[in-house]
């Protein structure tokens, strides 16, 4: 990719441009990104997920950062929050609230029967925004400004959902008591 000349020159005078072959080598990132978008910014976290963790978990993570996307794309938000870098309080209690109303598939079967995302993946996919806005203000990747507070706290992700211990069991007992003569 070609690099901006805008971006070159101010840099050539006072000594400070790096080649982006010797950038490489540096052990922290130097350009600050912050006017990124939700979507650029899940592209650079997911690539270097892919890197460091491999495909299987890059996809996991991919799959729980697509609400994000979807709810970043829409015009009402992209109005308010342009950039990746003003995520705020706010954005996350509006995203939390959007989960929460959000209707799936089951196991994503386009065909099955939808209904609302279970509080688990809920929680997995809060987890997953808030890992993606800590990486990028991160010194080594530097894609938010290092002053950047995650909205994404213990407040917002909440804890691990646990499962009622008088709910329901599925089966019958007779069905059980065959399945152990079996």
């Amino acid at each position: 990719t070609a690099i901006p000349i805008s971006e070159v020159l101010p840099k050539i005078e006072p000594g400070a441009y790096v080649p982006p072959s010797d950038r490489r080598r540096l052990p922290l990132a130097q350009e600050n990104r912050s006017l990124l978008t939700v979507l650029e910014l899940c592209n650079a976290y997911l690539a270097d997920v892919r890197r460091r963790m491999g495909k299987n978990t890059a996809d996991t993570y991919r799959a729980r950062l697509v609400p994000l996307i979807e709810f970043s794309a829409r015009a009402d938000v992209v109005r308010r929050w342009p950039i990746a870098a003003r995520i705020n309080m706010e954005f996350a209690i509006e995203f939390k609230a959007f989960l929460h109303c959000r209707r799936v598939n089951r196991n994503g079967h386009h065909a099955a029967a939808e209904k609302q995302m279970s509080a688990s993946q809920i929680r997995n996919v809060l987890g997953a925004v808030s890992s993606l806005l800590n990486w990028a203000k991160d010194p080594t990747c530097n894609r938010l400004p290092a002053s950047y507070v995650c909205p994404f706290t213990k407040d917002i992700v909440g804890a691990k959902p646990r499962k009622d211990p008088l709910r329901p069991i599925p089966s019958p007992q007779s069905v059980r008591v065959q399945l152990v003569r079996h």
